[in-house]
């Protein structure tokens, strides 16, 4: 990305869109001219959590997932036009989240002196940043009571463990205490043998699908398969699918699902 190519791209965003109305083109090619170009492969970890901010972002092209959590969990993914790194800055606080690339991405980045200098000589955007960080503010509001109501989880299905008398009592607790943060009339635990590729059905209550036969073919056993936590929202779901990754054998279409590795 060349410097008119950057002129270009931050002239149709959002957040310079007034100062495209109020000021001449010369004031976007400076605020340009603050920007660096960089690709990313797929995969590549562009920040981590608690790092320090150093840089405010801006996804140019690609998609890139914002993780959280010691499992690094996939809570969204931010597109081409959308903007990571800012609350950092703005805060003096570490980063909050660790942000990976999903695909081949572009980012724009500036570095914190030059965030300044821009929120200083153009009052527009610290009404946007202003907005944009309140909004942040209740989405990690929302994950800490989501985070605290996880915790209460594990601590009563740790208690369950002790004082269950068998499995058969313990698999319908553990159901009822996960029902307790989310719907979970279809609940199931299964075992993996990865060698046989193939899930040991231990506990299944599922009314809308027969039960699956290889780890391939079910968000289960990609789950036990990758030993990674997996939040599959409708985008990370199609991703799967179209991936080859999982099989949905579901005769209705999956919106939602969690599932992690014990």
């Amino acid at each position: 990305m060349n410097t008119n190519d950057i002129v270009k791209f931050l002239s149709k965003l959002d957040m310079f869109s007034k100062i495209v109305e109020d000021e001449n083109k010369e004031a976007i090619r400076k605020i340009a001219s603050l920007f660096r170009y960089k690709k990313y492969p797929k995969s590549d970890t562009v920040i981590r959590k608690n790092d320090p901010g150093v840089y405010l972002f801006i996804v140019a092209s690609g998609k890139v997932e914002v993780l959280l959590g010691g499992n690094d969990l996939g809570i969204t993914f931010l597109k081409a036009k959308e903007v990571f790194g800012e609350m950092s800055l703005l805060s003096g606080d570490p980063v909050g989240a660790t942000i990976k690339t999903v695909e081949t991405t572009g980012l724009l980045y500036a570095e914190s002196s030059a965030f300044n200098e821009i929120l200083d000589k153009y009052p527009p955007l610290q009404m946007y940043f202003a907005r944009l960080l309140r909004q942040r503010l209740a989405e990690t509001n929302k994950e800490t009571e989501s985070s605290m109501g996880r915790l209460k989880a594990a601590y009563k299905i740790s208690e369950a463990t002790h004082t269950a008398q068998n499995l058969e009592e313990l698999y319908p607790r553990i159901q009822k205490i996960i029902g307790e943060l989310m719907n979970a009339e279809n609940f199931h635990i299964f075992h993996y043998d990865p060698l046989a590729d193939m899930l040991t059905v231990s506990y299944y209550v599922n009314e809308y699908r027969e039960l699956p036969s290889s780890a391939k073919e079910d968000f289960s056993g990609y789950v036990l398969k990758t030993q990674k936590p997996l939040f599959g929202s409708p985008e990370v779901i199609k991703k799967l699918i179209k991936d080859g990754e999982i099989i949905s054998t579901s005769r209705t279409p999956v919106r939602f699902w969690l599932g992690v590795p014990l």
